[in-house]
């Protein structure tokens, strides 16, 4: 299997950053969610939809077993506040029998597009505006944050030499707006977790299949550190992208003139854009083995620039 890991000498590059138009910072400074969602909805920088609770039942409150994510701010060591997600393993009976045999939860149909888009992640979006925070081809963009991976996290083991079978995390991604064939598309761009590493991986064909060599590996992880990544991103659906990796200040990996996206333009014909995406998403949580019944994931600092 080609990981296609490329250990670069660190290299001097000619900061774009003095000349940078800053699209936002955000460094999570918020006395709880809804103060967090207020002011973030009032200046179009994040969306919610992802990470808040659904009334699968319909009985217009959100059951002890509907309760599985949440968004706080606490301290951190040194930090003032961080943001911290977490995303429980929905009760397995909820799924195997009521959702998957009979169809519905408490006499309610369910609808399962959008059942399974909730159990399985707690995440927020950069508004979809492409005069705002979405992010269109054929421009630079500088993408840099935080992560940490607290002590109790509990690694997966399953399929890690074969990271497209893994159940894995996605932490980060750069996903294509929903006018591009109405949703239907894979994130070219992401960083995962994968058993105990930190992997990126790279779709730009927008294949359903993932592949082996479309996981590049980062190195393992450290539980309890923080990491800062910077992401240096040209959309192309053309030979002229490029995807420039640092972590914690060292350029890890690097690809120059290729494909980073599959399509310039939806199928109306306007121009696609890209949003970013952070927090817990564990695509395979119930379709593969797992050791795990719930995800914490934390993050500081967000600069969003070109």
């Amino acid at each position: 299997m080609n990981r296609k890991l490329k250990i670069l000498f660190p290299i001097v590059f000619i900061s774009q950053l003095s000349f940078a138009q800053l699209f936002f910072s955000e460094y999570f400074e918020y006395s709880d969610y809804e103060a967090f969602k207020l002011v973030s909805e009032n200046r179009k920088r994040w969306t919610f939809f992802h990470s808040e609770n659904q009334d699968f039942n319909n009985n217009r409150l959100i059951d002890k077993w509907e309760d599985i994510k949440s968004i706080n701010f606490i301290e951190y060591e040194h930090r003032n506040k961080v943001i911290r997600f977490e995303l429980k393993r929905m009760k397995t009976e909820i799924l195997r029998e009521d959702v998957m045999r009979n169809e519905e939860i408490e006499g309610e149909k369910v609808d399962y597009h959008t059942f399974f888009t909730h159990i399985n992640r707690n995440e927020i979006a950069t508004w979809d505006d492409p005069n705002l925070t979405a992010y269109k081809p054929n421009r630079k963009y500088n993408f840099e944050f935080e992560i940490l991976i607290p002590e109790e996290f509990v690694f997966e083991k399953q399929n890690c030499d074969e990271p497209s079978k893994a159940n894995y995390e996605l932490a980060g991604q750069w996903h294509f707006s929903y006018a591009v064939l109405k949703g239907n598309t894979m994130p070219p761009i992401s960083i995962r977790i994968v058993c105990d590493e930190w992997m990126l991986n790279l779709n730009p064909d927008n294949n359903s299949e993932e592949k082996d060599e479309d996981f590049i590996s980062l190195g393992k992880i450290e539980k309890g550190k923080w990491v800062k990544w910077k992401f240096q991103l040209r959309f192309s659906h053309k030979k002229r992208g490029y995807v420039h990796l640092y972590k914690d200040e060292q350029l890890i990996y690097s690809q120059s003139k290729t494909k980073t996206i599959f399509a310039k333009r939806s199928t109306d014909g306007t121009l696609s854009t890209v949003y970013f995406k952070i927090g817990v998403y564990k695509p395979h949580w119930w379709s593969r083995d797992t050791n795990v019944s719930e995800r914490i994931l934390l993050y500081d600092n967000i600069h969003i620039s070109r």
